[in-house]
């Protein structure tokens, strides 16, 4: 039983020994494949990971050459835009200043004495009566000046007048700057430099000569009918043939006789009839002769503002006249027989 046991033992021994090579060698071939699996996945991670890295990097250069031809692109397109944009300006410069006219010497001249390449200038080269009336028909061609949107031209003064042929410049009389800030929308010009502006010219200015007729007898129409050309004479007695000009048209504007002129109606008559131009266009100068004693247009209440000297010698004399005073009546209109009752109601005042 023992030798059996025995024989029976061995066989076992040798099964144990061929499991435990079996397991073994299992283990081994399983280790194996692990260590091959695991290599495996090693390298294919580090293939992968290599690859995922040459990707990225491949990606980052290709966004990188991109954005570098993009931005080369733009830098480019906009040197080219802003390149084309100088040319464009400098070729509209260049047209533009091929296609401005330059000026020509009358119209600098114009520009020097009235502000405009060409000048329009109104004339009323006499007023009639003394100064105070002559002040009121002043006044009343600003109105116009106005509505005909032309240069003031202030005429002389002198021997309590206001006319061409006076000796004094109209600043003799009266103060030019308060008269421009009662009127700031007009622009005036002395006769002095009017007169210097026709001598200047090249050209001889062209000009209307307007009448302001005064009627008589039945005449109580308004209208407007040709004049007849001034001769040198005429002309000479008048003070107009200093002035470098072309009289081209003469008008004779009749304002009626009524008792009630009205201003309105005349004043708006007298600028329809001085705008309508000629074939050859608009005249440079409207010359008038005020041959009316009466006011024809509506004027302001402000009188014309005098010169500081006179107001200055004013007030000296009234202080060497206190307490008197003086009064000036106009002798032309009064009427002799009440002179004395005035006199006595004055000094009662």
């Amino acid at each position: 039983e023992d030798t059996i046991d025995s024989s029976l033992e061995i066989p076992l021994a040798e099964d144990t020994i061929d499991s435990s090579l079996e397991t073994s060698l299992t283990e081994d071939t399983i280790n194996s494949s692990l260590e091959i699996s695991l290599m495996e996945d090693t390298i294919n991670s580090s293939l992968e990971t290599s690859l995922t890295e040459d990707t990225i990097n491949s990606s980052l250069e290709t966004s990188l050459t991109e954005d570098t031809i993009n931005s080369s692109l733009e830098t480019s397109l906009t040197d080219d835009t802003i390149n084309s944009s100088l040319e464009t300006s400098l070729t509209d410069d260049t047209i533009n200043s091929s296609l401005e006219i330059p000026l020509t010497e009358d119209e600098k001249i114009n520009i020097k004495y009235c502000q405009e390449k060409i000048c329009k200038f109104l004339f009323p080269y006499q007023q009639p009566e003394q100064e105070t009336r002559a002040n009121i028909h002043t006044r009343a061609y600003i109105r116009l000046a106005r509505s005909l949107n032309r240069t003031l031209v202030l005429p002389n003064v002198g021997g309590s007048k206001v006319r061409a042929c006076s000796l004094y410049p109209f600043d003799f009389y009266y103060n030019i700057d308060a008269l421009r800030k009662q009127y700031p929308d007009i622009r005036f010009i002395t006769q002095p430099k009017f007169f210097e502006w026709t001598k200047e010219r090249k050209v001889r200015p062209i000009a209307q000569h307007s009448w302001m007729f005064r009627d008589f007898g039945n005449q109580n129409i308004i209208k407007v009918e040709e004049g007849v050309e001034f001769g040198h004479q005429k002309k000479k007695s008048l003070c107009i043939d200093q002035f470098n000009l072309n009289i081209t048209n003469y008008k004779v504007i009749h304002p009626g006789i009524k008792k009630k002129l009205n201003k309105e109606v005349m004043l708006k008559f007298v600028t329809d009839t001085l705008k309508t131009p000629p074939m050859t266009g608009e005249y440079e100068v409207i010359m008038i002769l005020n041959k009316l004693p009466r006011e024809t247009f509506p004027s302001s209440n402000k009188v014309i503002p005098y010169s500081p000297y006179i107001i200055k010698e004013s007030k000296k004399i009234i202080n060497k006249l206190k307490p008197y005073i003086a009064i000036h009546w106009r002798m032309e209109s009064g009427q002799p027989p009440l002179i004395p009752k005035c006199a006595k109601n004055l000094i009662k005042t």
